[in-house]
């Protein structure tokens, strides 16, 4: 089996998986979610002219002639309210910011320009048609199309949404990611740890990762070394999307991934890359559905879910982007060629507007924070020497650290 590039293993992964199905959801439970369909305006907005602040809405042809303008006042309309008035020639309505204009309102002259005699309204200033008006359509024009599929419902898109009255919201379900840590030496970390054990803690990362990442965790806990064992606990979540195992993924006496994929005849896509931290990887089919062998290691765990299962689980959920957002940042400190690195994780920070990328690599100062701290990486590296002070781009997959 030949050994994969990053580009080649994040092709056959994105070549092998496909978006869900969609499925409705209330308006409040879409933030978060990818769009399923195509949105387009159901109405115009605003669905009416309205007045753009508190005056008189009038007949823009009544202030044509000069001087004083005197206009009786024969109603009043405030915001949320119908319309009960038409205006005839010489006649003008008190109207607040965002009320509908009644028929035959053509202009708003503001109220601070104006002053009440009795029944009148007095001001001194030609007004132009519209003027002080927000037309019908202004923002929305009926039928517009607005929204592609695999849109990411922001705040902002909800907004939309919920001026458009559009409920329930057509959205890709969700991918159910079942995963597993495999190990004689994990220990759950409510329990005491016996002579050789560590606490399990890529379990916790990468099921927060999942859920960060629009996945719904399915989280089976620890399996001992054991085939029967690894089994059996993958068994108990027949609904899965995806099946993902951290550890056990080299070829070791007690690494039992591909035994685990012989059993249950599945399929190894590929098992080796040539992508530091992410060397001992496998991509393939459990089940029927897409299997990632991730490294045991925290941090080669981090790294190949950020580079290879993030963008599957973005493509499932119905994303049409499945890269990270990428930075400029400065480099805090040099990082020396070498063929056999690709990707280096880096402490991200964000002062003075400006990106800084800190490598957390073997070589990093005393005083740096451990490296499973990353919150970002710089990949693929040029094949060159890197100096402190260069800008490069950085893939966040965190917001920047405080400084």
């Amino acid at each position: 089996m030949s050994i994969f590039t990053l580009d080649e293993a994040r092709a056959a992964i994105l070549g092998a998986v496909h978006p869900l199905a969609p499925e409705p959801v209330p308006l409040p439970e879409a933030e978060g979610r990818i769009l399923g369909q195509v949105v387009r305006a159901p109405l115009s907005l605003p669905p009416f002219a309205q007045s753009a602040m508190d005056g008189y809405a009038v007949r823009a042809e009544d202030t044509q002639g000069g001087g004083e303008i005197r206009l009786r006042v024969i109603g009043r309309i405030a915001a949320g309210q119908a319309p009960r008035v038409k205006l005839a020639p010489g006649t003008a309505v008190r109207i607040m910011t965002g009320a509908p204009l009644p028929e035959g309102g053509t202009a708003v002259v503001k109220q601070e320009e104006t002053r009440c005699r009795g029944e009148y309204v007095v001001f001194h200033r030609r007004l132009r048609p519209g003027e002080n008006i927000i037309p019908r359509g202004k923002d929305v024009q009926e039928g517009e199309r607005l929204l592609e599929a695999g849109t990411l419902i922001t705040p902002s898109v909800l907004g939309l949404l919920a001026s458009l009255g559009l409920t329930p919201v057509t959205v890709v379900r969700k991918p159910r990611v079942a995963i597993l840590a495999l190990g004689d030496e994990l220990c759950e970390v409510h329990e005491a740890l016996k002579p050789g054990q560590i606490w399990v803690s890529n379990l916790y990362s990468i099921v927060a990762q999942i859920r960060r990442y629009g996945g719904i965790p399915l989280n089976l806990g620890i399996s001992r070394d054991r085939l029967a064992e690894i089994r059996a606990k993958l068994a108990t979540v027949p609904a899965a999307d995806v099946y993902i195992t951290i550890g056990g993924s080299q070829r070791g006496d007690f690494d039992l991934v591909d035994d685990l994929l012989l059993a249950e005849k599945g399929e190894i896509v590929f098992r080796e890359l040539a992508v530091n931290y992410s060397r001992s990887l496998i991509f393939g089919w459990l089940k029927g559905k897409p299997f990632f062998g991730l490294p045991g290691s925290p941090i080669a765990a981090r790294v190949s879910f950020e580079l290879f299962v993030r963008p599957a689980l973005w493509k499932l959920a119905g994303r049409t982007s499945w890269l990270g957002e990428q930075v400029w940042a400065e480099l805090a400190l040099p990082i020396p060629a070498s063929p056999r690195r690709v990707v280096a994780p880096v402490r991200l920070s964000y002062r003075e507007r400006q990106w800084r990328a800190l490598p957390l690599d073997r070589e990093r100062p005393p005083s740096a924070p451990p490296l499973f701290l990353a919150n970002g990486a710089i990949y693929p590296l040029p094949e060159r020497d890197l100096q402190a002070g260069e800008n490069l781009l950085a893939e966040r997959w965190e917001d920047p650290a405080s400084p």
